[in-house]
């Protein structure tokens, strides 16, 4: 019976031997990292119009110079919520994941050891953890979890002083000049600027068909009025639920007088047809079509050239707006020049080492100039079909600009379409490489207008904060009821279904029903902790 055990105990061992993966040997410093090629899997998350794939022509290079090949699972962002669900719960896990997690699910895959911290793999990377020294430590701090461990690698950083600072709030100066007023920086001369954009017929056409104010999304427009109340907003003009008290602590918005006061500027600007009156129900097509037709005076957009098309005589009329300054306060233009984590290693993670120095590569010159696409006319690797690439404009080659297929309407395209997986570009906004890349007139065009806009820009507020796994599941109780709560009312304040002054009390006395005391104090004190890291990373 004895020897039995025996036998059948060293046939498990012999069967875990053979489905461990043999460790390969590291190089510490230098490239290739590893002398023979690794694989690591690589589910990643993106739109429709990226196509990362394993030959992709600069994973392909990538294998070339680091050893390490990536093993690509694309899956498009409209699945991405299943596909997610389904790999933690069978725990069929990849060696790493580029794509959005909730902070629910980030505490609740932290806390199973299903995503893993990187702790372990900083020493390892001392090219990205100095380029993190660039940034503040009150975003830093958003790569730590509740206990402090760096939980998760920015695959891709901002575009550096390239990017472009805010929510790309735009007005158009045309219709400024025509009305003979100058850009509002204030509450009391906004509304004058739209009053006119809707009376005096701006765009000429003896028509009243003035839109003054816009978006392609219902929360597009928020931002006119945030600035105006010292609200942060996100990069797509959201207002946040949260604002910095006179103590620098967080507060919750919809509790406070502050959000009474938002939705009476938000109503008089729908009552007075200042603000789109079908911003809560139409489409994005609809929105452009009236951006083409040049019937929109002021809006949030990716650029001006996608509002009012790729015609330099209607989209160099959009210039940058604002910021609009708090009655006795600064004009603040919020921005996290720092993206958040989008990138994490698993537990299935057998190769931490080669990972650690694969991730330290992404923020090398050498990276960025590989990640920037192929030359134009260069020796094909890959699947790329040798059509479209980089070329020199000038005699030192040094500035250089970009052919581009037909088939794409811009750089960016053509890159996540066809050669370069955009979310690992890594450091390349901030190298020689990106800063010598001559922009297309359209793109030249949207960085100049909001040149001048850096100077009034602060890190959004609040930042991403983590939460432990209880704080986690006592908020899931109340957060989806309070959000769609909040959200319904809102709508209907704006619109005038529900008097603001009439349902006040009602409102709050429904947020207290759902638990919004909870809700406060959990995040209040979830928010100290962020600040405690924040400043140990100081």
């Amino acid at each position: 019976m004895k020897k039995s055990l025996l036998t059948l105990t060293l046939a498990c061992i012999l069967m875990l031997v053979c489905v461990v993966p043999a460790l390969a040997d590291v190089n510490l410093e230098g490239y290739p990292i590893t002398d023979e090629t690794i694989s690591l899997k690589l589910v990643i998350a993106e739109a429709n119009t990226a196509n990362t794939h394993t030959d992709m022509w600069a994973l392909v290079r990538l294998q070339e110079e680091t050893g390490v090949r990536l093993e690509v699972e694309r899956v498009d962002n409209s699945v991405w919520n299943e596909r997610k669900s389904l790999m933690f719960a069978s725990n069929e896990l990849p060696d790493l994941i580029i794509g959005s997690f909730t902070t629910d699910e980030r505490s609740l895959y932290f806390t199973s050891g299903q995503l893993t911290s990187m702790n372990d793999m900083l020493p390892l990377m001392p090219n990205y953890s100095e380029f993190l020294k660039r940034f503040q430590p009150i975003e830093r701090a958003k790569l730590y979890d509740a206990q402090g461990n760096m939980i998760g690698f920015i695959g891709q950083a901002s575009e550096g002083k390239k990017a472009l600072p805010g929510a790309r709030v735009v007005i158009n100066q045309k219709w400024l000049d025509a009305v003979e007023m100058k850009m509002p920086t204030n509450w009391d001369e906004l509304v004058a600027v739209l009053t006119a954009f809707r009376d005096k017929d701006p765009n000429g056409n003896g028509e009243n068909d003035e839109i003054p104010l816009s978006g392609a999304i219902s929360t597009a427009a928020q931002v006119f009025v945030t600035e105006t109340l010292g609200i942060s907003n996100n990069s797509a003009g959201t207002r946040s639920d949260w604002y910095e008290g006179e103590d620098g602590s967080m507060e919750y918005l919809m509790t406070s007088d502050l959000y009474k006061t938002y939705l009476e500027r938000m109503h008089y600007l729908y009552a007075e047809k200042l603000l789109d009156n079908e911003i809560y129900t139409q489409s994005s097509t609809q929105f452009l079509a009236k951006g083409a037709n040049m019937q929109i005076g002021a809006c949030r957009t990716d650029a001006p050239f996608v509002l009012a098309g790729t015609d330099p005589e209607k989209y160099e009329q959009y210039v940058a707006f604002g910021p609009i300054a708090p009655e006795g306060g600064e004009p603040r233009q919020y921005f996290n020049e720092m993206y958040g984590a989008n990138l994490y290693v698993t537990k299935a993670n057998q190769y931490r080492e080669v990972t650690a120095r694969l991730l330290d590569y992404l923020y090398t010159e050498e990276w960025a100039q590989i990640i920037r696409g192929p030359q134009l006319g260069s020796e094909i690797k890959g699947d790329w079909d040798g059509k479209g690439g980089w070329y020199y404009i000038d005699d030192t080659q040094t500035k250089y600009a970009f052919e581009v297929p037909e088939e794409y309407s811009g750089v960016y395209y053509w890159r996540i379409g066809a050669v370069a997986p955009m979310a690992l570009r890594g450091g390349l906004g901030y190298s020689e490489t990106w800063m010598n890349e001559v922009m297309s007139d359209t793109d030249t065009h949207l960085r100049a207008i909001y040149a001048d806009t850096w100077q009034y820009t602060v890190p959004c507020f609040p930042q991403e904060y983590s939460l432990t796994q209880e704080e986690a599941d006592e908020l899931a109780l109340i957060s989806t009821e309070l959000k769609t709560y909040v959200d319904q009312m809102e709508v209907k304040f704006v619109v005038g279904e529900v008097d603001i002054d009439e349902g006040w009390d009602e409102f709050q006395a429904h947020l207290k029903s759902i638990g919004v005391e909870d809700y406060i104090r959990i995040n209040q004190g979830a928010y100290e902790r962020y600040l405690e890291i924040a400043n140990n990373l100081e």
